[in-house]
């Protein structure tokens, strides 16, 4: 089979999974009420999970010369990148609307309710991880640890989860010495942000590190704002006008491969004004959206492992294919133990 023929396997799996997009896509009410739902964001959710993973099997066949279009696999590669910055958007956007509907209380239950779950999950990958490199090949616990925090975490593709546990907790130390009050609250998260933003950059991270981060705090001011935001997008020539504008100056960006930061929070600002009019209806991807986090952490591995020293598959759709099966069951698996093993422990301790 020649190389050009199995590059196109790339194309092919985007071909499907854009059938299925355009399939389950609707009309949404968000428009009118002028807030987006907590149903649009979750099935957006379970949509960018498998265009993150979707990108890392093109990367794969990127960095392995499998297949002749290498300009083609670069640019879905860094749908993975535009994904998560959608993933930064929505995460701050949801902290805040919580934060406005319940604020003390909120930030009460937000260590035991966000962020030691997220923590559990994140631990129990790294065991598994750890286990894994230890069965087949080797690794010591002290660069294990360290890895950690030197932007390349042997846990594949985790940065975005440590990242989001550190604007996870400047968002509770804010809440916490700002008591909840609103706009003092916004203001210390997005300078921690910034700070975050600066730190990944200056101190010369992967660029992943830092070029979609700042999409956290589009999603906390967008918050903050909506009400403004969404008089002005009732105007539909304003409206369409804006999404017009902003798609021309992203595409610019992001097919010359510049400013990925800028990129990423424009790619952010249309995917979710768009939201605002069109939302997927399948409830397979509100299901996903609740395995999401071990999808994303788990998907790696099995690249790892269907790529690796003692099992190598070539072929990009029956890779792409395994990749996507053995992921959603691992997640569901290990789901459904952590939510059991989390609900024991809170039933002790009631």
């Amino acid at each position: 089979m020649g190389t050009k023929f199995r590059g196109g396997f790339v194309l092919f799996l985007v071909g499907i999974f854009g059938v299925l997009l355009l399939s389950s896509l609707r009309f949404s009410s968000d428009y009118k009420e002028g807030v987006l739902s907590v149903d649009t964001t979750g099935r957006l959710e379970g949509v960018l999970v498998f265009v993150v993973i979707l990108s890392h099997i093109a990367m794969s066949d990127y960095r392995l010369g499998i297949g002749s279009s290498s300009s083609m696999l670069v640019h879905v590669g860094a749908l993975g990148r535009l994904a998560v910055s959608v993933f930064f958007f929505i995460s701050g956007y949801g902290l805040l609307k919580q934060l406005q509907a319940r604020k003390n209380a909120y930030i009460a239950q937000f260590v035991r309710h966000r962020i030691m779950p997220f923590m559990l999950s994140y631990f129990i990958s790294a065991l598994v991880y750890y286990g894994y490199y230890k069965v087949l090949s080797s690794i010591r616990l002290a660069d294990a640890l360290k890895s950690l925090i030197n932007g390349n975490p042997f846990i594949v593709n985790s940065w975005f989860m440590e990242i989001l546990l550190i604007l996870y907790f400047i968002f509770y130390l804010s809440g916490k010495i700002c008591r909840s009050h609103i706009s003092s609250t916004v203001l210390l998260v997005v300078t921690g942000n910034i700070v975050v933003f600066l730190l990944f950059y200056l101190n010369s991270y992967p660029h992943n590190w830092y070029n979609t981060v700042l999409c956290f705090s589009l999603g906390i001011l967008w918050a903050l704002y909506e009400p403004l935001l969404g008089k002005v997008m009732r105007s539909k020539s304003l409206y369409i006008g804006t999404i017009i504008f902003l798609l021309v100056l992203f595409l610019f960006l992001f097919l010359s491969r510049r400013l990925e930061a800028i990129s990423s929070l424009l790619f952010a600002a249309i995917v979710i004004m768009i939201s605002y009019t069109f939302t997927f209806k399948n409830s397979f991807w509100k299901k996903t959206k609740h395995i999401g986090l071990e999808m994303y952490l788990y998907h790696g591995l099995f690249i790892s492992l269907f790529r690796g020293k003692y099992l190598f598959i070539n072929n990009t759709f029956i890779f792409g294919a395994s990749i996507f099966l053995a992921t959603f069951l691992t997640a569901l698996v290990i789901n459904k133990l952590t939510k059991l093993f989390l609900s024991v422990v809170q039933r002790h301790a009631a």
